[in-house]
């Protein structure tokens, strides 16, 4: 507890003795002690604190990557199981051949992903 209101809170009638002048320089040491634990909060929260944070971060996003990149796989094979299965319902399932059909639409799908994946990285780093 600062020492003026230790004081005060002793003696509350002292209030009335202490002068306005000495109130105020009491109030600035105080403005100023409270602005200097401001700056050593943010100065450790900026070395310490942020780090951390950030390397948290990192980790959670590599996690939902591997995720993501698993899920991806599977999404993958699904959308070109799909466009294999239309390319041979076009032909009425006549003629072709599936192994044909998938590679076709495998194609087709990476083609789209990876057209997808550019996107998505110029606007992340457009966001930046």
């Amino acid at each position: 507890m600062f020492p003026i209101i230790q004081y005060i809170a002793r003696e509350p009638l002292m209030t009335d003795k202490l002068s306005k002048k000495r109130l105020a320089a009491e109030l600035d040491r105080l403005k100023k002690e409270l602005i200097e634990f401001e700056h050593l909060i943010e100065e450790r929260l900026e070395k310490k604190v942020l780090p951390m944070v950030s390397k948290a971060v990192d980790i959670a996003e590599k996690a939902l990557a591997k995720r993501h990149e698993k899920r991806g796989d599977d999404t993958r094979e699904e959308m070109i199981r799909e466009a294999a299965y239309h390319r041979a319902a076009q032909r009425g399932f006549t003629g072709g051949s599936p192994e044909q059909d998938w590679m076709e639409a495998e194609k087709e799908i990476d083609a789209l992903l990876t057209k997808q994946a550019k996107t998505a990285r110029e606007g992340k780093e457009k966001s930046r």
